[in-house]
């Protein structure tokens, strides 16, 4: 049996974009206690590779599964553009730079993974796209 912890997590919300162009939000905890947060827009992201490098971290510690056929709770988010670009900082890493909602992600690649990596998403695209009714 988990014992309740008064810091857990309720919910976020109350989100607006101010018009000095900063975004604010509120975390809310079960012990009813919340915290307004506002940071610029370009700060977003950071706050996303916190998330995921603790996430990260949990799913080492925890011994959790990372494979994504395995995970149990996807987060679904709507894509709306797809890239690459060189790495200007790494010439061994490329960037595949995913756009979500108007955030630009930059995931990185190692270039020795790009043509196993192509030839995966190449596949599933081709699985993925197929019509799944049948005519008669």
């Amino acid at each position: 049996m988990s014992v309740p912890h008064s810091d857990a997590l309720l919910r976020l919300h109350d989100q607006h974009i101010l018009p000095d162009g900063r975004i604010r939000f509120t975390i809310e905890r079960e012990d009813g206690r919340s915290l307004t947060v506002s940071c610029p827009w370009a700060e977003v992201a950071d706050i996303v590779q916190f998330l995921c490098a603790l996430a990260k971290d949990a799913t080492e510690q925890l011994g959790i599964s990372n494979d994504p056929k395995a995970t149990p709770h996807l987060v679904r988010l709507p894509a709306s553009r797809i890239g690459f670009a060189p790495d200007a900082e790494m010439p061994d890493i490329t960037l595949m730079i995913i756009g979500v909602g108007g955030l630009p992600l930059a995931f990185q690649i190692p270039n020795s993974d790009l043509v196993r990596l192509a030839d995966e998403f190449s596949r599933n695209a081709k699985t993925l796209s197929a019509p799944t009714s049948r005519k008669n």
